[in-house]
């Protein structure tokens, strides 16, 4: 199945389109590709399948002619590259090029999942002296150049997706953070509300996410299976159906309409982006095209909170990562 579209209040962060696992609301104007509303697999949590592009935020170049720059090199359009393709949303341009398997990457590269069908190759590295650490580049835990986690729009996995936030990358400790209960109106530290739980599941919505409107009584319904004792959930709303702040009652409204039981429903948003708090902490994996999809889904292991998965991100699927933390 697959998902919506968001641009509107993260496209500060430079974040780009995500596959998630979900079905579709493609807002009007929006193309939606090859997303067709097939069927996903039988296992209730689903794996990803495509995505929308949006168009990236290539420019042309200062001037003048250059030699094609190789692997993981800057780049601000796809002609600076030797490979003709230049992922411009990630901080001063990314060569990269399409593959299948890591050996299409050359001796240099690997080739990573970058959400759906899309794979594409990053430069390896040993250590981040061979990245662009002048631009905000590392050696990532899968020796691959990507953006680092703070100071230049995120970093780490070198997975699915590259991170577009300043959030921690999958594999780090999520630091302590709190959302507002739609219900209450109080802040909740989350891990308070994680605690002694197996696994801890973020749900991202929005009042104008028709997908979301379908996923949501999907995961409700896990959370009553045997197999899934010990999870909870986090239900987070970053815009109401206007697209813009939710008030508390366009909150408590939307969990309710939707089958949750108001302490779990939570709402993120500072008055100029969705989902800011949610995103400082725990990194948004994504691709070049600008937005990213929603619902999106994130884990944590309440314990020693450990970012077990992102949409979008490395280390396997959504059904992987509650197998690892519920068996």
């Amino acid at each position: 199945m697959h998902h919506s579209p968001f641009t509107p209040s993260i496209r500060r962060f430079g974040a780009a389109l995500i596959a998630l696992s979900l079905v579709a609301c493609v807002p009007s104007g929006s193309d939606n590709g090859d997303n067709d509303g097939a069927e996903g697999p039988d296992d209730p949590m689903m794996t990803g399948d495509g995505g929308s592009d949006e168009g990236g935020q290539s420019m042309e170049p200062g001037g003048g002619d250059s030699t094609p720059a190789a692997l993981g090199a800057a780049c601000n359009i796809h002609r600076d590259c030797e490979s003709g393709f230049c992922l411009a949303g990630l901080p001063g341009g990314y060569c990269t090029q399409a593959c299948q398997e890591s050996e299409d990457c050359g001796p240099t590269g690997s080739c990573w999942n970058m959400g759906g069908a899309q794979r594409l190759c990053l430069l390896n590295c040993d250590d981040s002296t061979d990245c662009r650490e002048d631009d905000g580049y590392v050696c990532d835990r899968n020796n691959a150049c990507a953006p680092a986690s703070a100071g230049g729009g995120g970093g780490g996995g070198g997975g699915p997706g590259m991170g577009s936030s300043p959030g921690v990358p999958v594999g780090e400790t999520v630091g302590d953070f709190a959302l507002i209960n739609c219900a209450s109106g109080e802040e909740v530290n989350m891990r308070t509300y994680f605690a002694d739980k197996r696994a801890g599941l973020f749900v991202l919505t929005a009042g104008w996410c028709g997908a979301c409107a379908q996923w949501i009584p999907q995961v409700i319904g896990l959370m009553g299976q045997p197999q899934y004792e010990g999870l909870e959930t986090a239900f987070v709303l970053g815009e109401n159906s206007g697209r813009s702040e939710p008030t508390l009652r366009e909150c408590e409204q939307y969990g309710r309409g939707h089958g949750v039981p108001p302490e779990k429903m939570f709402m993120d948003h500072n008055g100029t982006n969705a989902f800011r708090t949610v995103f400082a902490e725990m990194m948004l994996y994504t691709n070049e095209g600008g937005g990213f999809g929603l619902p999106w889904n994130a884990i944590i292991d309440p314990d020693g909170w450990e970012y077990i998965y992102s949409d979008g991100g490395p280390g396997g699927d959504l059904n992987s990562a509650f197998r690892t933390l519920l068996q």
